[in-house]
């Protein structure tokens, strides 16, 4: 998913320290999306939920480009101000997988 993003030129961060928001407490290694960044509309689009109305039937588009319910992962929004001082190391390219995933 944060290759994904990364191909896309949306900038992603990892937190260098645990991050404690009002939304909980956050691991480091955490990744971060920072909304201050040339392509914040696309990383909105990609990790927020897709809405469709209800009263206009099936949506025309099957397809969900939403990241969260693809892989399924949390994405959780903060409007926390200590977000912008939290010591983040901004990735170059895509992470590997250490494999030691949960299945």
């Amino acid at each position: 998913m944060v290759g994904r993003l990364l191909a896309q030129r949306i900038e992603v961060s990892r937190a260098q320290n645990a991050i404690n928001l009002k939304e909980g407490h956050f691991p480091a290694g955490t990744y971060v999306v920072r909304l201050d960044q040339p392509y914040r509309n696309y990383a909105v689009d990609l990790l927020s939920p897709q809405v469709f109305p209800r009263d206009k039937g099936e949506p025309y588009d099957d397809v969900s480009w939403e990241f969260p319910a693809n892989f399924h992962l949390a994405a959780i929004p903060t409007e926390d101000a200590s977000i912008r001082s939290a010591a983040l190391a901004p990735l170059k390219e895509t992470p590997k997988a250490d494999g030691h995933g949960v299945w």
